[in-house]
């Protein structure tokens, strides 16, 4: 097990190993699973040596031209490396997303892609869609990606420094969707400037031909604080581009993401009078009752955004409570007591990630998306006559009920 830390990096540079490694057959043989064909129970001597040369002439055959598991090293690297930049597409994976056709009641399960392009000189672009829809293009210039976003998102950064640094290690051989594969092991560290560490060992499963990665998983150590579950994602391309090609054109760029403050403020309780002028578009209610809840409170906020003393950008945004609410400024909900059953809607006239946007795409007219990532209440969004919804419930029936029921408010 090798790991990529920065320390040993350092250490390296100044003090470097020698790559004239010769390779161990007995290590190979002891971590390379046989094949076993079927037969009788009781076999003679001489069927016996056969079936085992058999097995160890297919070893010799599928092994690349090389010493051992230094070949498979060497051949991996030179697909990872062969340009500067790297185009990478992740298969689909679960999106954590469940659209409900509120007329139907069918419901579909949306599947993500991630797609990401890597280059030394313009940065990491990271495009990552649900459904064909757009959840998230950034732009992350050259040297200014922080090591946290690192660690998760370029994982062909990892793997590639991996194999250029000798960090990296064939743990055995397998298939993948029918094919033979090679495991490429190696181990990520980094380390915590007053943020929490991640420690993982990674695999990643190249073509026992191609030698281009296929499948890569991640599991994360006892000792990581940044991530506890294992990910995983099969690989559809992996591909190595000439200097200056690829997309890094983004709809927003990362140094921009962190730049100045942000915050949420609530103004205060309003009438049911007042509350259609908190927003642009018509504000949704589900009447003075239902479900046998009455509506407990409506109060107006604001997510604001800005640089210094000054505000830049305000957000407005409705809150309508149906049962127990928390005090005079705020729904009780979604944390409410114990067996309490309620609806809490948030209503913007965008999507906004104070209001929890970040966690799904725009839904189309007609549906709700649930949020498959929230465990302490049912969560959906919805949109409906222009205006975004977040409706968060005691229960999903009472949450899918609640998103047919709604009405412009008088």
């Amino acid at each position: 097990m090798y790991e990529v830390d920065e320390l040993r990096d350092a250490l390296d540079r100044e003090y470097p190993k020698s790559t004239g490694r010769g390779g161990d057959w007995q290590d190979v043989l002891a971590r390379t699973p046989a094949r076993r064909p079927k037969m009788p129970r009781r076999l003679s001597p001489g069927i016996a040596l056969a079936a085992a040369v058999a097995v160890v002439a297919a070893v010799v055959l599928l092994w690349p031209v090389g010493d051992g598991s230094t070949g498979i090293l060497e051949r991996a690297r030179a697909v990872a490396t062969d340009g500067p930049v790297v185009h990478l597409i992740l298969g689909a994976e679960d999106a954590h997303m469940t659209e409900v056709d509120l007329n139907t009641g069918k419901r579909r399960q949306l599947q993500g892609r991630h797609e990401q392009w890597f280059d030394p000189e313009r940065g990491f672009h990271d495009l990552y869609t649900v459904d064909g829809r757009v959840k998230q293009d950034i732009l992350y210039p050259a040297g200014s990606t922080p090591e946290t976003e690192r660690q998760f998102r370029e994982f062909a950064a990892a793997y590639r420094k991996a194999l250029e640094s000798g960090r990296a290690s064939v743990s055995g051989k397998g298939t993948f969707n029918g094919d033979d594969v090679y495991w490429i092991r190696f181990h990520v560290r980094y380390p915590s400037f007053g943020i929490p560490e991640y420690d993982a060992d990674h695999e990643v499963a190249v073509d026992a031909e191609t030698f281009e990665p296929r499948f890569w998983r991640a599991i994360p150590t006892e000792k990581s604080l940044s991530a506890r579950e294992a990910t995983e994602s099969e690989i559809e391309l992996w591909e190595t581009l000439p200097a200056g090609r690829g997309d890094f054109t983004a709809e927003a760029e990362g140094n921009a993401l962190e730049e100045g403050w942000g915050g949420l403020s609530r103004l205060g309780p309003r009438s049911v009078e007042q509350a259609p002028a908190i927003l642009s578009r018509p504000v949704l209610w589900l009447g003075p009752d239902f479900a046998g809840l009455r509506i407990a409170a409506i109060f107006e906020l604001s997510a604001e955004r800005g640089k210094g003393r000054s505000v830049a950008e305000r957000t407005p945004a409705a809150e309508l409570c149906y049962g127990p609410r928390l005090n005079d400024t705020s729904c009780e909900a979604p944390y409410p007591s114990a067996g309490k059953r309620y609806v809490q809607l948030t209503e913007t006239d965008a999507p906004h990630r104070w209001f929890g946007w970040d966690q799904a795409i725009e839904p189309s007219e007609g549906t709700i998306i649930l949020n498959g990532f929230e465990r302490l209440h049912a969560q959906g969004f919805a949109r409906k006559e222009g205006t975004y919804l977040v409706i968060n419930a005691s229960d999903e029936p009472l949450l899918v009920q609640a998103a047919k029921a709604l009405e412009r408010l008088p």
